[in-house]
């Protein structure tokens, strides 16, 4: 990439129906003058890495029924290219208005496209995350605290066309080491019955609160955005749900002992958003 001195801010889009609703009907507060950490719960369905394709959607299933379910969804995608709008249309009354996906991301391709970047801007999305880039540009990108930035992906599309504010996850798209709590994970649950011999609510507490403020050095505002699960996780949602809970319980009730740090449920919208009204000038990559 090449790259620019010149800080550029991105225009701010208008606000529509989308921005309230994400606003007022999605997004949990955050906390003004603390260190805010978006806690993003998701699941990563790497298909190819241990199954095809056709075993992942079709397991041992016939291949009359593949062959049918094939042909129904050529037909309905011929349909959607054929019929203008027809797409969206299905989609929003699907899903409602608020429903349209407005942040993109790559937590798993190594390689990033500027085209990529550029057509994801003229699609309407407001922003784009990855986790993959090389060591040495992710350590640059820490010290001049770029790892959040407007990517400019267009040398021939007039600014702001192919403008997208672009992120670099923490650590890939797994959680911090340590608190991975999926049927697939051996970190240990918290344990927070002050009775039992492996109680460890202080521990976990303590850990977490030296890895959000170390994370907070290396991005420009106090929101900080971290991705719990990994590949293939979630298929016992409860494992996952009841630490996290917990971790948010208990690392925000140090505020009352002084503690600058509050954790919340979260989605990439809903950080990107805070991003947004933190009103800074971000740097520009060409």
């Amino acid at each position: 990439m090449q790259q620019t001195s010149v800080n550029t801010s991105p225009t701010p889009p208008p606000p529509s129906l989308c921005d309230l609703c994400v606003c007022v009907q999605s997004c949990h507060a955050t906390k003004p003058g603390m260190l805010n950490v978006h806690l993003v719960p998701h699941t990563h369905d790497d298909v190819g890495w241990l199954k095809t394709v056709d075993q992942y959607f079709y397991g041992g299933q016939c291949d009359t029924y593949r062959k049918n379910t094939v042909k129904l969804l050529a037909n309905l995608l011929l349909c959607v290219y054929s019929v203008k709008g027809l797409h969206m249309f299905l989609f929003t009354l699907t899903f409602g208005a608020c429903g349209r996906p407005r942040v993109a991301w790559h937590i798993d391709p190594f390689g990033h496209a500027r085209e990529h970047a550029s057509m994801f801007a003229q699609m309407g999305f407001d922003g784009f995350f990855f986790g993959r880039l090389d060591y040495q540009d992710r350590a640059r990108r820490m010290r001049n605290k770029e790892q959040e930035l407007l990517w400019r992906a267009s040398n021939s599309l007039t600014p702001p066309m192919a403008d997208l504010f672009t992120g670099i996850l923490p650590n890939g798209y797994n959680p911090p080491e340590g608190f991975c709590w999926d049927q697939l994970c051996s970190d240990p649950p918290i344990r927070d019955d002050p009775d039992l011999e492996d109680y460890n609510v202080d521990d976990v507490v303590g850990r977490f609160l030296v890895i959000a403020n170390s994370q907070s050095t290396v991005y420009k505002t106090n929101h900080i955005i971290m991705t719990m699960s990994s590949d293939f996780q979630y298929e016992n949602a409860n494992l996952w749900y009841k630490n996290l809970d917990k971790l948010i319980h208990y690392v925000n009730a140090r505020q009352a002992n002084g503690s600058k740090v509050n954790v919340l449920y979260s989605t990439p919208s809903c950080y990107l958003q805070e991003l947004h009204r933190a009103n800074l000038t971000w740097y520009c990559e060409l």
